[in-house]
Parts: structure tokens; C-alpha cells; sequence
């Protein structure tokens, strides 16, 4: 009897997941192929897709990166492709820091003192992704 069936490929693990985009990391966990004939093997996942995620991952380029994972049989028959969706996210919040003192006392003056107005020394914010 000819094998003319493909393997059946099935993710390892979940099929959506998220990354903490900079300070995540990305560890895939595959797929496996089931063949009548051939039994159990891994799947193969698309290298450059494997590549944008971790490239990702470390640029902090939020967004959804697909893996693509494909199996072929000792017979050459082509299974089916499945497909896992890595988010690069950005959850962590920004760092604000005030400028000039805090708390600030600013004395009241009668308005015929010509009082200077008041200048706020601002504020600095940084992000870890959005730098």
C-alpha cells in the first residue's frame, strides 16, 4: 500500500502567546508531526519568522509575529501548516521624574505685589520601548 497521506502537524504548547517586548524572551516550543506511516517527528518552524520574533522581541517593535511550522514525510507528502501567534507588547509603564523640588511652596502674594508668574521646572518621562 502507497503512502499517499501528509503528515497531521499540531503546535506544542499554545497558539497565541505574549513577549515582553525588550525585556522578554521568546523561547519557541514547536510543533510535532503525526504520520500513519512514519510515526511522531518535529515540525519545522520557518527560520525567518523564528528570526523577526527575537528580532523583535529585543528592538522592542511592538505587534503580532506569526510562526509558521510545516512537515513533509519520508514519501515526500506535505502536511498540513500551522501557524503560532507571538505579540510583542509593551505593558510596562514610563518613568516620570519632576524636575526642580517637590513638594513646591509657592507663598501667595497680593496680586498689587506684581507677583513674577509662576514657571513649573517640568518633568522628564522615559520608556523603556518608546525611548
Amino acid at each position: 500500500m502507497a503512502d499517499t497521506l501528509g503528515p497531521v502537524v499540531t503546535l506544542v504548547g499554545q497558539d497565541s502567546l505574549d513577549v515582553e517586548a525588550v525585556t522578554g524572551s521568546f523561547t519557541d516550543e514547536g510543533a510535532q508531526a503525526d504520520d500513519a506511516y512514519d510515526g511522531l517527528s518535529p515540525a519545522v518552524a520557518n527560520a525567518a519568522d523564528i528570526r523577526a520574533i527575537h528580532g523583535a522581541v529585543r528592538d522592542g517593535t511592538v505587534g503580532t509575529y506569526p510562526v509558521h511550522y510545516t512537515a513533509t514525510d519520508k514519501h515526500g507528502n506535505a502536511g498540513n501548516t500551522v501557524v503560532r501567534h507571538v505579540h510583542v507588547v509593551d505593558t510596562s509603564v514610563p518613568i516620570i521624574t519632576l524636575k526642580g523640588q517637590s513638594p513646591l511652596v509657592v507663598p501667595a502674594m497680593p496680586a498689587s505685589a506684581n507677583p513674577p508668574p509662576y514657571q513649573d521646572a517640568g518633568a522628564t518621562a522615559y520608556d523603556i520601548v518608546d525611548k
